[in-house]
């Protein structure tokens, strides 16, 4: 419960959404209340959010994914890791270069954004339209949310446009009401020539070890380090509540004796071991 509450304080792109979540958390546990305040917002939920990075992400997903693929190479030398995480990120370049340049001649958006937009799209069915003038709109959810909408200035209440500035399920449905296609509002860092540019450069190849250049600089020896009679770890070490992949826990199962078929104990334990002890006798 205190989980869902955190991610709904986290997720809330308003600050009045915040403080209502706040106050959830305080009535559930105050304890988690005070830690949580403790901790500046800036740095773990959306409503406190500077919108000039144009990202709303709350999690460390790309170090994951980085992490996992330089696994390989992490138990490696020094040189042979650079040269493995080197070879990662050559193929990683040129094989994005030229698959969004295949999807270029569909659209001028990234195909992440425009399966974003699609799926807004569906739910603009439930918001209801107030068309104020001048470009101004009032929407209407279908749970009693209302947000305000200035095309002008490409700004929605809710903060969410601002935030990513890709438009909002709430702009949007403003644009269908003006017979404007959302993709002309979305901002130019998501388009394929921004994402063109950024893999512009390549990394070049290189020769093998036996032609690199001499130098005379002294050695680099190992350092003397004696290993520990144990296989050496490859995984990173995690956080104490956080959950591994590989391991199933068996944290919220219930311990059951099959004895006495009771839960919450097992043979050790059990205080009716008379009781199915003389029912197994007869």
């Amino acid at each position: 419960m205190l989980k869902d509450i955190l991610w709904k304080a986290a997720r809330a792109t308003t600050v009045a959404c915040f403080g209502q979540a706040m106050e959830e958390m305080k009535e559930k546990n105050k304890d988690a209340f005070i830690w949580l305040s403790e901790r500046d917002q800036v740095h773990w939920s959306r409503s406190h959010f500077d919108p000039f990075p144009k990202c709303g992400v709350l999690l460390n997903n790309l170090c994951e994914s980085f992490n996992a693929a330089i696994l390989p190479a992490r138990d490696k030398s020094i040189v042979s890791m650079l040269e493995k995480i080197r070879l990662i990120l050559m193929e990683t370049t040129y094989k994005r270069r030229d698959t969004m340049k295949r999807y270029s001649e569909k659209s001028s958006i990234c195909p992440k954004i425009c399966k974003l937009i699609e799926k807004m799209k569906e739910n603009t069915r439930l918001w209801i339209l107030r068309y104020v003038g001048n470009n101004m709109f009032e929407v209407v959810g279908p749970y009693g949310g209302q947000y305000r909408v200035e095309m002008v200035n490409r700004y929605c209440s809710c903060r969410r446009w601002k935030l990513s500035e890709i438009p909002c399920v709430h702009a949007i449905s403003c644009l269908n009401f003006l017979c404007k296609d959302p993709l002309g509002f979305v901002d130019e860092c998501y388009s394929v020539s921004t994402y063109l540019r950024t893999y512009e450069k390549l990394i070049l190849p290189i020769n093998g070890k036996e032609d690199w250049p001499v130098v005379d600089k002294p050695l680099l020896h190992a350092p003397d380090v004696v290993s520990r009679p144990r296989r050496p770890k490859k995984a990173r070490r995690r956080e104490s509540d956080e959950p591994n992949p590989t391991k199933l826990g068996k944290k919220g199962v219930k311990m059951t004796y099959h004895g006495c078929g009771r839960e919450g104990h097992n043979k050790r334990g059990c205080k009716h071991k008379s009781e199915w002890e003389s029912f197994a006798a007869k």
